[in-house]
């Protein structure tokens, strides 16, 4: 609860003043997405409740999940205080917020359910693993983008097949 209301408050420092989100992109988009790792626990836990205000609160969770999604590009897509910024790098943070949110969406669910069914086991080196390879091709794509265009284009489609491997995991 006390993480919660520190997020909370760090999003409402962000709100109350807007400059500080131009320094601080990255520190911004890790308190959103720690966000909506507690939006994701509270549908958990509302979905199991049978209460009349639930699928209010089920809504809100939806919502604020959605809205935190679109700060997270928001962020991500504007320019830095001191650059401006290419649509080349425009794209590579789309893509690579949008793999993102499929490979930690999906690593969640994993944990989850290899927790639940398994307890602690080498399985969970799976999903870590997944979400650590696709920081190192964000990084590397984010250092070449500029400056060696084919090592980024290539680690690009590297990233865009790692949804396709999780697909193949289930359905190949």
């Amino acid at each position: 609860m006390l993480l919660i209301i520190l997020l909370g408050v760090a999003i409402i420092i962000f709100s109350i003043k807007p400059a500080i989100i131009k320094n601080h992109k990255i520190i911004v988009s890790c308190v959103l997405i720690g966000l909506n790792v507690f939006y994701f626990y509270g549908l958990v836990l509302l979905d199991t409740s049978v209460e009349r205000y639930v699928t209010w609160l089920l809504n809100l969770n939806k919502a604020l999940a959605i809205i935190s999604v679109i700060m997270i590009f928001l962020t991500a897509l504007g320019p830095s205080s001191n650059e401006k910024q290419k649509p080349s790098q425009k794209l590579m943070h789309m893509v690579n917020i949008l793999v993102g949110i499929i490979i930690v969406g999906w690593a969640l669910i994993f944990s989850f359910g290899v927790l639940a069914f398994a307890g602690l086991h080498f399985a969970l080196l799976i999903p870590t693993g997944a979400i650590l390879i696709w920081i190192l091709l964000y990084w590397i794509q984010y250092k070449t983008v500029l400056t060696h265009k084919g090592i980024t284009i290539a680690l690009s489609f590297l990233t865009v097949t790692l949804p396709f491997l999780i697909y193949y995991q289930y359905y190949g």
